[in-house]
């Protein structure tokens, strides 16, 4: 009921809709949904930026006022790109807007589904269509998010650099970050370390801050998992393997976020990056920018990208 309150503050002309079928609770406003599994709580918007607003489990809401895409991808354009090294001198960065053209649900005995369709625009016609299917089962303290993609346009001299789905999190300064490599191994690592002055080990108190950890399931065969203190900065790898297990997460002392991709290895390159500044933000790279850029329109290139489920 304070939900339906706030949104009623928010916008005195909304109309709200309440369908409950089940154990699942899904309340509807001009742009807005409240959906409410019993163990889950989250907001969806339903325009044309649609994205989750908000996500909320046992009272504490690790998203919150977010107001940015579920999906971003850039292209790099460039006549004298190889395919291989993309550190050519004519090469430009362009961003894609992210547009949503329609947002349909529906709720039935044991699940919240809805389905978000639009396209990630370029200038000159290029783009990328998009599909995003979020289900929310009964009882169920997870979300299931399907994403499938196609391109269309002539892409001339463009190439794809990444495709990320994201979801930035309101998570507290010092924070944590867990990792899952092969054969059952796990890495745990601190955001911040401090390392207090002492006699004859530091002379002064200093720090030392990890900001980006990665899962990169860079081929079929071999993965890596690594951290790194900046963007400029190179990594330092804990792990190579073959199958990376697929999940990574981020957690404060009240708890946070675990996501994980199916079928890495088989969809390759992939990775699943934490971006640990302020409250954290999870990633999931489609295609990483750690791969090669790549001609959209080339269909063995773009394989392990477009006419697959990633789920």
């Amino acid at each position: 009921m304070r939900l339906i309150t706030k949104i009623l503050l928010a916008a005195a002309v909304a109309c709200i809709t309440t369908k409950s079928m089940g154990g699942v609770r899904a309340t509807q406003s001009s742009d807005h949904l409240a959906v409410d599994t019993g163990r889950l709580r989250f907001g969806l918007g339903t325009g044309a930026g649609a994205t989750l607003h908000w996500v909320e489990q046992d009272g504490r809401r690790v998203v919150e006022r977010n107001a940015a895409p579920l999906l971003s991808a850039r292209l790099m354009e460039s006549a004298t790109y190889d395919g291989l090294a993309d550190f050519v001198p004519d090469r430009r960065f362009l961003d894609a807007a992210y547009r949503v053209a329609r947002v349909a649900h529906r709720t039935d005995t044991d699940a919240f589904v809805a389905e978000i369709e639009g396209a990630l625009h370029f200038d000159d016609a290029d783009r990328l269509p998009f599909t995003i299917r979020l289900t929310a089962r009964t009882d169920a303290a997870h979300l299931e998010i399907d994403v499938q993609l196609s391109a269309a346009g002539e892409f001339r001299n463009r190439f794809l650099r990444n495709v990320t789905l994201r979801l930035p999190l309101e998570l507290e300064w010092r924070k944590r970050v867990a990792q899952g490599g092969d054969q059952g191994l796990e890495w745990d690592t601190r955001y911040y370390y401090e390392f207090p002055g002492r006699s004859g080990i530091l002379p002064h108190p200093d720090r030392n801050e990890f900001r980006y950890f990665a899962v990169e399931q860079d081929a079929p065969r071999h993965f890596r998992i690594w951290r790194a203190e900046s963007a400029s900065t190179p990594e330092l790898t804990h792990q190579h393997g073959i199958r990376a297990a697929g999940w990574s997460s981020v957690y404060d002392h009240r708890g946070g976020l675990l996501f994980a991709l199916r079928n890495m290895a088989d969809t390759a390159p992939k990775s699943l990056e934490v971006d640990a500044a302020d409250g954290g933000e999870a990633r999931i790279h489609l295609h990483p920018e750690t791969a090669p850029a790549f001609r959209p329109l080339d269909p063995e290139a773009a394989r392990h990208l477009f006419g697959v489920r990633h789920a």
